[in-house]
């Protein structure tokens, strides 16, 4: 079971750090993904079988970036919860306590990009996008999990009003 929630815990971080990438210094306020996030499980699809019972971000900016914070219910019901603050200029940062090294985060347009790197090697990628009326956020995962798996995931989330 641990091995299970450490990966939930990677698509949390993942898919955090990707939303993360719409932020920019001076453009914080006006972010569209500033607030509360729901998982859609209906919409999601999982490559290593059920998605969480349930998924929420919440991101707030700061002086130092972008605040995060993920609360999720695992199928099993156990529940956990990742919270950080990261910048989001393109460059790798290391990154401490999760199963990868570095983190490269970019934005182009409605498009975030996140990169996570174990030991120089990219182990996942996450490419996010918000839809035009900034309601959902869809973001497709690809990668290899601590356990060697292949993974890809479509994670899609809407905006909790």
């Amino acid at each position: 079971m641990r091995v299970h929630q450490i990966a939930w815990a990677a698509v949390i971080i993942g898919v955090g750090l990707v939303v993360a990438t719409s932020v920019r210094a001076g453009a914080q306020a006006a972010d569209r993904l500033i607030g509360t996030w729901t998982l859609d499980p209906a919409q999601s699809k999982f490559s290593q079988g059920t998605g969480p019972k349930s998924l929420v971000l919440t991101f707030e900016s700061t002086p130092d970036g972008l605040k995060y914070l993920s609360d999720l219910v695992a199928p099993d019901g156990q529940t956990s919860r990742e919270a950080f603050t990261a910048k989001t200029d393109g460059k790798d940062y290391p990154v401490a306590g999760l199963p990868f090294d570095t983190v490269a985060m970019s934005t182009q347009g409605n498009v975030r990009t996140r990169v996570d790197k174990k030991a120089g090697k990219v182990v996942m990628t996450y490419n996010g996008t918000l839809s035009a009326d900034g309601r959902t956020l869809t973001v497709h995962q690809t990668g290899v999990d601590q356990q060697g798996q292949a993974v890809d995931n479509t994670v899609v989330f809407v905006r909790k009003i």
